[in-house]
């Protein structure tokens, strides 16, 4: 958003927004696929897989969060 022209940064951002709604979407729609197909047991480790990535997904954003602060207090 900061590397738009002012004059474009609404269209920038409903790009951005339009971006967001279609990954929510498909992932929505995989998650309805894979509780159709999977049986119960395999559903269950699905499950778990998936907090775990959304899991290293958060430490991930906050180790890169945490990287940030400290750059921006030295500099």
């Amino acid at each position: 958003m900061n590397s738009a022209p002012h004059a474009r940064s609404g269209v920038a951002g409903g790009m951005l927004s339009a971006a967001r709604l279609l990954g929510q979407t498909l992932g929505a729609a995989g998650v309805a696929i894979l509780f159709r197909r999977l049986r119960p047991r395999r559903l269950n480790f699905a499950l778990c897989l998936a907090a775990l990535l959304a899991l290293a997904g958060a430490v991930v954003s906050l180790v890169r969060l945490t990287s940030r602060r400290r750059r921006g207090r030295h500099d």
